[in-house]
C-alpha cells in the first residue's frame, strides 16, 4: 500500500520533518494576514485571499509530494523496437 511504502522508504526523522514546510507557510500566512487585516480594517477581502492562497499552496505541495512518474514503455512491457520487414 502507498501508506506503508511512504514510511518504508524514509527514516523516522525524514517522515517527522515532512509536514513542517506546510505548517510554516500556514503560520506565516495567518500572521501576515492578521496584520494586513488590522491595517486595512476590512477583513473580508484579505480573508478570501488567505483562503485561496492557502488552498493553492496546499494543493501545490500535495501534488509535489504525491507526484508519481509514469513508467516508460519498456517498463510496462511494451515492445519498443520497430521492424521494417512486414
Amino acid at each position: 500500500s502507498a501508506f506503508i511504502s511512504a514510511f518504508a522508504n524514509n527514516t523516522p526523522i525524514v517522515v517527522m520533518m515532512q509536514p513542517y514546510g506546510r505548517v510554516l507557510v500556514l503560520h506565516l500566512a495567518i500572521l501576515f494576514g492578521g496584520v494586513l487585516t488590522m491595517l486595512l480594517g476590512s477583513p473580508v477581502v484579505l480573508l478570501m485571499l488567505l483562503i485561496v492562497g492557502k488552498t493553492l499552496l496546499d494543493l501545490k505541495f500535495h501534488v509535489r509530494e504525491h507526484r508519481v512518474t509514469s513508467p516508460t514503455l519498456s517498463e510496462r512491457g511494451v515492445m519498443t523496437t520497430t521492424s521494417d520487414s512486414q
